[in-house]
């Protein structure tokens, strides 16, 4: 597979127990991409640190494995983590982003603590509000917002 230079990198994003791997799984198998889950991710690097420096790592460190994924020929990577802060989703540069908003409590205090709301934008991004089957929005995203940014 040649590299893939309009290849996008998706972030699902929320706090814990929102649905995220639920969604990313979903989607992978749809647009049959790499999927890398920050739980599976962390244990690998067997990196537990959960500091703001720990999660910036953890930010950089997904975009490289999706980064390397489109270089394969991907034309998508999905990368599925908490994100929590501002700062943490620049550093990852999503090029879509869902926001599983599902729930609005977490039992990590430092992470409730830091959790910022993300700014979406319309035309890219997507927000999910309630826990539910997620196959009509996995494909209501595909198509609102993949395939709609393929027709440009």
């Amino acid at each position: 597979m040649p590299p893939n230079p309009n290849g996008k990198r998706i972030l699902i994003m929320g706090l814990n127990n929102s649905g995220k791997s639920t969604f990313a799984e979903l989607l992978r198998r749809k647009l049959q991409c790499p999927y890398f889950n920050a739980d599976i991710i962390r244990a690998q690097f067997q990196d537990t640190d959960f500091t703001i420096k720990g999660r910036h790592r953890q930010a950089r460190r997904m975009k490289i494995l999706c980064d390397w994924s489109l270089r394969l020929g991907h034309d998508y990577a999905i990368a599925d983590f908490i994100c929590p802060t501002t700062r943490t989703r620049q550093l990852f540069n999503a090029d879509h982003m869902v926001f599983l908003d599902t729930v609005d409590r977490t039992p990590y205090l430092d992470t409730q603590a830091m959790f910022t709301i993300p700014t979406l934008y319309t035309d890219r991004d997507m927000r999910i509000l309630f826990k539910k089957d997620f196959e009509d929005e996995v494909n209501k995203f595909i198509w609102n917002f993949l395939k709609k940014s393929e027709r440009r």
